[in-house]
């Protein structure tokens, strides 16, 4: 039972990271990878999914070229 504490909480720290700004709103693909996080955390924590949302396309930040997402590779 711990370890699955221990899961559940690793879980959660990667989907806040994944939530953060620049992270699920980099693109389509990012937010959508947050909200499939949301969804397997939100089964494992036995609750329903609070999905992100992009309305604003202007609000993704590849379209502002801002930032780069975390871990991300410059092609030249």
């Amino acid at each position: 039972m711990e370890n699955i504490k221990k899961i559940r909480h690793r879980m959660r720290e990667l989907t806040n990271v994944q939530g953060g700004i620049g992270n699920w709103n980099y693109d389509n693909y990012m937010l959508g990878m947050y909200n499939g996080m949301e969804l397997m955390l939100s089964i494992a924590e036995g609750r329903e999914p609070v999905y992100k949302e992009c309305e604003d396309k202007d609000m993704l930040y590849h379209k502002q070229d801002k930032v780069e997402p975390i871990g991300s590779v410059k092609h030249e």
